[in-house]
């Protein structure tokens, strides 16, 4: 799935097929409904792949019309990252429990 054409024509230039595409949001109203069409691409392939591996990869301006990538590893989720996270103070009296629900790997 791309998000923007630019990201549509790096993806095949490089030989990576596209299957879904959304326009970038025209303005901060347009964010949440693709943030929520992307969610369910990704819930509706996972469903019907069985996907091992999630990343986000996605650009910032760096100079000029140059584009800066970036790359996150979204699932499965870094145990690590888990237990690190679960040893840490919490901010507030407010106890948090972190649950990954419906995940398999």
């Amino acid at each position: 799935m791309a998000v923007g054409e630019r990201m549509m024509t790096l993806f095949e230039d490089a030989g990576q097929p596209v299957e879904a595409f959304c326009p970038v949001p025209g303005s901060v109203a347009g964010i949440t409904p693709m943030v929520q069409e992307t969610l369910m691409n990704i819930e509706s392939w996972n469903r019907e792949r069985d996907l091992d591996q999630i990343y986000l990869f996605y650009g910032t301006e760096a100079s000029g019309a140059a584009c800066k990538p970036h790359t996150v590893h979204l699932l499965p989720l870094d145990q690590e990252w888990i237990s690190n996270l679960k040893a840490q103070p919490w901010p507030s009296r407010d106890k948090i429990i972190i649950m990954v629900v419906g995940y398999h790997s």
